[in-house]
């Protein structure tokens, strides 16, 4: 399969990258890796072969910026599977992707422990999310659901998560399909997220509910940094302020 090699980026195939980095022998050496840098700038990263070894994955891409920083262990078992990871980001996370999935993390990201799940399915993070730890992002079910009158598969469409710029997800957290979670927003503790959550609002339980609108959060506990004071501003400025408290 031809990349088309994103400006700024050189690309490596998995012929070049087996001597930097950890790649099952299910994995066929037309798989791409983009940076910017060189391979020796990247973080830890881990290819596994999941499912049949037998066909060896193929076509696939990961664009990894060289200041991403962390630990990143992937588990394929489908070809054409595309990774984007935005600048300046640390990640220490696992990806199980199955049936041409994509991925796409946004700038400035930080992630402390997750599991990202994708088949069938495309994961959205915008920039400047902060995940805390044992977090699990569940965009799709990963196996059938049939209605036993007609025979018919219903949960069978492409699915997705989103998570819109400056999302704070919480400890334990678990995001379920077709789930939005607007910018601004907090994910407590524990929460299961099943529904749309609006922008800069506070979400927590079981499943997740708002708990209070016109809200959002910064890294630090009693400072905002630039990044925080320009999204504040911009959130005054447009409905996201609309939300009346719950």
């Amino acid at each position: 399969m031809t990349h088309n090699t994103p400006e700024g980026m050189t690309a490596f195939t998995f012929a070049q990258c087996r001597k930097i980095f950890e790649i099952a022998d299910g994995y066929a050496d037309d798989n791409v890796i983009y940076s910017n840098g060189e391979l020796n700038d990247l973080p830890i990263l881990k290819f596994v072969r999941h499912g049949n070894a037998a066909k060896k994955i193929s076509g696939c891409s990961f664009e990894i910026p060289s200041t991403t920083r962390g630990r990143m262990n992937f588990f394929l078992s489908s070809s054409d599977t595309h990774v984007r990871i935005g600048q300046q980001t640390r990640i220490i996370a696992s990806f199980r992707l199955w049936r041409k999935p994509t991925v796409t993390i946004g700038s400035h990201v930080t992630v402390n422990n997750a599991s990202f799940i994708a088949d069938k399915s495309d994961i959205t993070i915008g920039a400047d999310c902060m995940f805390s730890d044992d977090i699990v992002v569940q965009s799709s079910d990963q196996h059938g659901l049939w209605d036993l009158e007609s025979g018919t598969l219903f949960n069978g469409a492409r699915r997705h998560v989103t998570l819109q710029d400056h999302v704070w997800v919480g400890r334990s957290v678990k995001i379920m399909p077709d789930v939005t979670v607007g910018a601004g927003s907090v994910l407590g503790t524990g929460c299961i997220v099943t529904k749309d959550i609006p922008p800069c609002s506070i979400a927590v339980g079981v499943p997740a509910k708002v708990v209070k609108s016109r809200s959002s959060w910064s890294r630090l506990p009693d400072t905002l940094n630039w990044r925080e004071e320009e999204f504040f501003k911009e959130a005054k400025k447009t409905s996201y302020c609309s939300n009346t408290d719950s």
